[in-house]
């Protein structure tokens, strides 16, 4: 394909693809012993859709799956954008100021023939689990809110979907080495975070969303591992923590990469080579069959190695894909078995008061031979 309909704005995968999609959820769906399956998750909208760089498409509406047949019902503010951009399933409307929300949606899981009807149970709150059941069983369809079934099979990706995240972090290159210039000394951090924003956008990313706002630390807010941006100003002698993701056609990234404000002193440069050597040893250990833990333990190892073991505070990483924060996860105690198509963050940290922090973030391709980094952006000590 030409690369435009791979990774140019608004592209769709193709329709072997999303073929592919529909025949793995409904095999999950037929072997767990139902007829239907109501998808009502943003993600899962999304990826059955393909509308995925408008992720948020139809908030009150929701996809009914059978074996058969796939109906996206929607209301009447959502309808005209969805009957243009979902080709492949039924689109039906409803005025969600005049009919209830739940009612129409039993009345669709009914017309599509479904007797025994599959909800993800993290999908939908407290409240709505009732009144979904309520409406299916007065027209006699049984409901049973399950463990989730689509979120494991978004994890693997296919082709299409790893050019979104390679084309994500080439955004995310861009605007790190963009960035750069402007972390000087008396350089706000807001004002850093703002100018890495727009750096990704005008680079093409997020076109319906960022993956999640900037993160910009400096010297002791670097110790933070999830800091808030502040108006501090960039000192010389500063550790600086960056942590940006650009999404592309509603694919997310993790990038974090952390430089120093003049000449690194020799604790910086210890810190710093430290976290790098983790992670290296950490992405050296992906391949297909190992579980998160074996690699989390990879980078963990060389830490404490290295002395630094008081100050591990987090795991080393997660999935990533449609949303930022998926599966599999990369912990201590993490049981996920890595195979081929997973994408995972790996992303050590090391914070110290009175020192500062130190994290270096890539994301990585579990592929059949090994593993792919797939981030580009350049992560040796900068002494800028």
């Amino acid at each position: 394909m030409p690369a435009e309909q791979v990774t140019g704005f608004d592209a769709r995968p193709p329709r072997d693809l999303v073929e592919a999609r529909f025949a793995r959820v409904r095999a999950a769906l037929a072997e767990r012993g139902f007829d239907g399956l109501l998808v009502t998750g943003a993600e899962a909208k999304g990826w059955l859709s393909t509308f995925t760089s408008g992720l948020f498409i139809a908030p009150f509406g929701a996809i009914v799956l059978t074996q058969d047949s796939a109906t996206f019902v929607v209301t009447q503010i959502d309808y005209a954008e969805t009957l243009q951009r979902v080709q492949h399933m039924a689109v039906v409307t409803f005025d969600h100021e005049q009919t209830d929300q739940f009612e129409r949606l039993a009345q669709a899981v009914g017309e599509a023939g479904i007797s025994r009807l599959a909800i993800e149970a993290g999908q939908v709150s407290g409240a709505d689990v009732a009144r979904y059941r309520a409406a299916c069983e007065r027209l006699g369809v049984a409901v049973e809110f399950i463990d989730p079934l689509i979120g494991p099979l978004r994890f693997t990706k296919d082709w299409w979907e790893i050019e979104q995240v390679r084309a994500a972090q080439e955004v995310n290159r861009l605007a790190f080495e963009g960035i750069l210039p402007q972390l000087v000394p008396g350089a706000r951090e807001w004002d850093i975070a703002v100018e890495l924003e727009r750096l990704l956008r005008s680079n093409g990313a997020g076109s319906a969303r960022m993956a999640f706002q900037p993160m910009v630390a400096s010297g002791p807010n670097s110790t933070f591992a999830h800091a808030s941006v502040t108006q501090r100003r960039l000192e010389r002698g500063d550790l600086v923590l960056l942590d940006f993701g650009a999404t592309w056609n509603g694919y997310c990234s993790d990038c974090s990469r952390t430089v120093v404000i003049g000449e690194a002193n020799p604790e910086q440069r210890a810190l710093h080579a430290a976290v790098l050597a983790a992670q290296e040893a950490a992405i050296a250990a992906i391949r297909p069959g190992v579980t998160g833990a074996e690699v989390h333990a990879a980078s963990a190892n060389v830490l404490k190695a290295a002395g630094y073991g008081a100050y591990l505070a987090h795991g080393l990483g997660h999935g990533v894909g449609l949303q930022l924060s998926d599966g599999p996860l990369v912990r201590p105690r993490s049981n996920d078995i890595l195979r081929p198509g997973h994408i995972v963050t790996i992303e050590p940290g090391v914070y110290i008061p009175g020192l500062g922090g130190v994290r270096i973030e890539d994301n990585v391709l579990v592929t059949e031979a090994g593993h792919e980094n797939l981030s580009t952006a350049p992560k040796q000590l900068l002494e800028l």
